[in-house]
């Protein structure tokens, strides 16, 4: 019965909840035993993300284009793809499990990569 109940909901609502169940379970620990502030970032594995994951990603954009000078659609669209990709990855991973040799990606700084696509130094004549 409780799929049921899941299924007539809708997905925010699910995501909503999950929230709540994360904040239940951690939020008082980090308050209280390391004195730091918690926000549950909750993703499905079809890319939709909760309420309060979305406020992450955009306060986050926000700042990282105020400090770099770059444009804001350009950042969080960055930051949404990536984690698109790292979310797929993860899920075929505990799907199929890995195959052959360990992973081994290059480490890139945040501060060498570039949000734009284009290079602003590039103009296109119409």
């Amino acid at each position: 019965k409780q799929w049921y109940q899941r299924r007539v909901r809708g997905f925010h609502s699910i995501l909503f909840e999950h929230e709540l169940e994360k904040k239940a379970k951690y939020e008082e620990r980090i308050l209280e035993v390391e004195k730091g502030s918690f926000c549950p970032l909750v993703y499905s594995t079809t890319g939709g993300v909760g309420n309060l994951c979305e406020k992450h990603h955009k306060r986050l954009a926000r700042l990282i284009a105020e400090k770099r000078k770059e444009d804001y659609p350009g950042v969080i669209r960055y930051i949404r793809t990536k984690l698109r990709f790292v979310l797929l990855r993860t899920v075929l991973m505990s799907l199929r499990g890995t195959r052959g040799k360990a992973y081994d990606k290059e480490n890139t700084k945040l501060s060498d990569v570039s949000f734009g696509l284009i290079p602003q130094s590039i103009f296109y004549e119409v």
